[in-house]
């Protein structure tokens, strides 16, 4: 589930995936109180036993949603806003390859135009493999970039350099018009623009300096000039994320400890006062998050909720 904000209806909508490839997208009707489909959708069916709604990633004002399973299959549909408050498909792509698909995400807009968006999907190819012959190369890990122009309803796809590090997770910053990726140990900032990465590598326990820091969750919030990115490892640790540079170009990263809570399946970030922790087996958390200009005051900055 995704939500976007709808510029022509001049509110939040929300975008649902189920396990049967039904994408959705419902909007609040507060006279009614309840929530209203405006969208339903049905995927087309490409291959057996493949869950289309594994990933999700909607484009800043929702001009377009790309969904993903775990490994071959990948959505992109381009949405069209009509003035009743209805939205419709203007035109659906399947693409198929031999690919394990990680996670996908959404970049900034490419062009002048709000309607030019761009996906990042996080693959790794396999191949199939003789039992008595050794593979004669090992697959690496890459970005594909999906360039939509909705207006011209085109698409183009370009590849990254492979990992150096073997990454699991993307935070979309669409504000900087690129992508965090998630990788053991360092986070990297990859843009379309410059085929360099950015990396930090990121900051360990002192109690246990030898074992690898993977993220497991993340979440983002712009609102009211404030920018918060945030991104939990596998310990609970909750690290904040800076970018340092021009919406084009970033310089440098820089990546603080900011507190340590109880591992979540996902983060959310609700208006850069309160962060919500969902966990998949244990207790739902909220808390209050404060902001201080001293450094030692971060590390305080969640209270219980």
């Amino acid at each position: 589930m995704k939500k976007f904000w709808c510029e022509k209806q001049q509110r939040d909508l929300l975008v649902i995936v189920t396990d049967l490839g039904v994408v959705s997208i419902l909007g609040y009707e507060k006279e009614k109180h309840n929530f209203e489909v405006i969208l339903k959708e049905e995927l087309p069916s490409c291959y057996p036993n493949r869950i289309a709604g594994h990933h999700l990633a909607v484009s800043k004002l929702g001009w377009a949603v790309m969904i993903g399973a775990m490994d071959i299959v990948k959505h992109i549909l381009a949405l069209e806003y009509t003035s009743d408050k209805g939205i419709s498909v203007k035109k659906k792509w399947t693409f198929t390859n031999n690919t394990l698909i990680f996670d996908i995400g959404v970049l900034g807009t490419s062009g002048y135009s709000a309607a030019h968006c761009m996906f990042a999907s996080l693959e790794n190819a396999y191949v199939k493999v003789h039992p008595d012959k050794p593979p004669l190369h090992i697959p690496k890990q890459k970005i594909v970039i999906f360039d939509l122009n909705v207006n011209e309803l085109e698409i183009t796809t370009r590849e990254s350099p492979y990992l150096r590090h073997q990454a699991n997770h993307l935070i979309s910053v669409p504000q900087k018009k690129g992508i965090l990726i998630c990788s053991e140990n360092c986070i990297a900032y990859y843009s379309y623009r410059f085929s360099k990465l950015k990396q930090c590598p990121i900051p360990k326990r002192l109690t246990n300096s030898k074992e690898d820091v993977i993220i497991a969750c993340s979440a983002v919030c712009f609102e009211n000039g404030k920018s918060l990115i945030l991104a939990q490892s596998e310990q609970g640790d909750i690290f904040k994320i800076t970018l340092l540079g021009t919406e084009l170009k970033v310089k440098e990263i820089i990546i603080e400890y900011f507190d340590t809570i109880p591992v979540a399946s996902s983060l959310c970030i609700i208006g850069t006062t309160y962060l919500f922790a969902a966990s998949e087996f244990g207790n739902h958390h909220l808390y209050a998050i404060k902001y201080a200009k001293d450094v030692k005051a971060v590390l305080k900055a969640l209270f219980h909720k």
